[in-house]
């Protein structure tokens, strides 16, 4: 089964995009629904490479450049896209999507030394 298909993470990545879009709805209109799409895709990217490696070393190449990326991402909403719910779910997709493949441990984030959001 791949990453994408891994019920808890569907949930998550659901409630994300539910949660960003909601937002929007509410009348903020500090990022539109094309980055609230960009943002996924990244998350999706994310977990289809990570399906195809068999590495802690690469692993942590594709989280440090996804990190990076929703950090760009991130930067040109005003850093309004990210904040302290969608951080927790980002986070959570790339940690136990990593854990799955064997690579950290839940409690590890493996995300805050390129985070900034």
């Amino acid at each position: 089964m791949s990453l994408q298909e891994n019920e808890t993470i569907k949930t998550i990545c659901s409630k994300l995009r539910k949660d960003m879009i909601d937002y929007i709805a509410d009348g903020d209109e500090d990022y539109t629904i094309e980055q609230v799409d960009e943002c996924m895709s990244l998350l999706n990217s994310y977990l289809d490479q990570l399906d195809k490696i068999s590495t802690k070393e690469a692993g942590m190449a594709i989280v440090k450049e996804t990190v990076l990326a929703l950090n760009q991402l991130n930067e040109t909403c005003e850093h309004a896209l990210i904040e302290t719910g969608q951080r927790e779910d980002i986070a959570e997709i790339l940690i136990l999507a990593s854990k799955i493949k064997g690579f950290n441990e839940t409690e590890e984030d493996i995300t805050e030394d390129w985070r900034e959001w």
